[in-house]
């Protein structure tokens, strides 16, 4: 699947990166590897901002290459992170894609916070996957509909 993209972050650890998908109208968030507790509310403040500065509900929260990250930062995801996210972003309904990590320790704790994160409120479809092309895929079907932005 060769789809254009733009690289909008990457940190210096390169443990998380930032793209955009014009033709999906979404961004990616991508964490790698092992990302330590400050990296990953760094990389997700940034994302926030981005989201918000170009006012799209549609995202993708992508852990295939994630190895670890703390329980710390998974409560911060959940207690902070999608509550700025849902008072800042302001929309009827948010698209969210997760890809699942390939490590099964990751891939069980990435359900339980998407689990959490249907419980904390926000107005979400979510949906898992096993690649970003079958992510990008759910967000391109959505694309033609106004309501989806």
């Amino acid at each position: 699947m060769n789809t254009p993209s733009r690289l909008v972050f990457e940190n210096t650890a390169k443990t998380a990166r930032i793209t955009q998908y014009p033709e999906y109208h979404c961004f990616e968030i991508a964490l790698t590897g092992t990302i330590d507790p400050e990296d990953y509310k760094t990389a997700f403040t940034t994302y926030l901002d981005v989201l918000v500065e170009n006012h799209c509900c549609r995202t993708v929260f992508n852990n295939h290459d994630l190895v670890s990250d703390t329980l710390a930062s998974r409560a911060w995801f959940l207690a902070n992170y999608l509550p700025q996210a849902k008072n800042q972003l302001q929309a009827e309904h948010y698209r969210v894609a997760v890809v699942m990590p390939t490590n099964r320790f990751q891939r069980m704790t990435v359900e339980l916070v998407a689990k959490g994160a249907k419980v904390v409120g926000t107005n979400a479809d979510i949906t898992l996957h096993d690649s970003t092309e079958a992510a990008l895929e759910w967000m391109g079907s959505l694309v033609d509909s106004p309501s989806h932005n």
